[in-house]
């Protein structure tokens, strides 16, 4: 592999974690969010806008583009490994190959 192709491939890598990172803080805001509702009394909560709340917080999976399972859980441990905090914390949307 020459330098340029290793240069490409580093700028890529890197391209990819800032992707995630971003991904990563917007869900850390979401789960700031639901802590504050959670907090607050049931009487104050609208029982119309519980079930939207509870389908917003739903898990699925992220959307794979390019990237396999494996790499994608990949990513996803070494992600929540750096920034330190339980991946079950975590929501990604997408993940992309770039």
């Amino acid at each position: 592999m020459d330098q340029m192709q290793m240069a490409v491939t580093v700028c890529a890598g890197a391209l990819v974690v800032i992707a995630l990172t971003v991904l990563v803080m917007g869900s850390k805001l979401n789960a700031a969010a639901r802590q504050l509702l959670e907090k607050q009394p049931d009487a104050a909560t609208p029982a119309a806008a519980a079930p939207s709340i509870a389908c917003a917080a739903q898990p699925r999976e992220p959307d794979l583009h390019g990237v396999d399972e494996e790499t994608a859980a990949m990513l996803m441990a070494i992600t929540a490994h750096k920034l330190g905090v339980p991946p079950d914390e975590l929501r990604f949307t997408s993940i992309k190959e770039i």
